[in-house]
């Protein structure tokens, strides 16, 4: 599930309202790391799975600097309330 508006950190009230964190990097940018029994590190691009390449892979970092992080309360009781449902719906008693 997601929820509109939310940024990571919104269960941390620490982190007060959201802000970006310009010396921080992600992965948004890049493909979908996969460590296979077969081939190892590879990335999945596409639903196919291409041989690990640090260039490529040090680019797209380098393409996603700055980060996002902030607490939202409201978000946070909604998540809650949806992961309690959840678990109460499928949990063996």
């Amino acid at each position: 599930m997601t929820y509109a508006g939310a940024v990571h950190g919104w269960t941390v009230p620490g982190l007060g309202t959201a802000r970006e964190y310009p010396d921080l990097v992600s992965t948004r940018n890049c493909p979908f790391a996969l460590v296979t029994p077969r081939s190892g590190l590879v990335l999945l691009v596409a639903g196919h799975e291409r041989p690990f390449d640090d260039g490529s892979w040090e680019a797209c970092i380098r393409d996603s600097i700055g980060y996002v992080m902030g607490y939202d309360e409201a978000v946070r009781g909604q998540s809650t309330a949806a992961a309690t449902a959840f678990l109460k719906r499928h949990l063996v008693r």
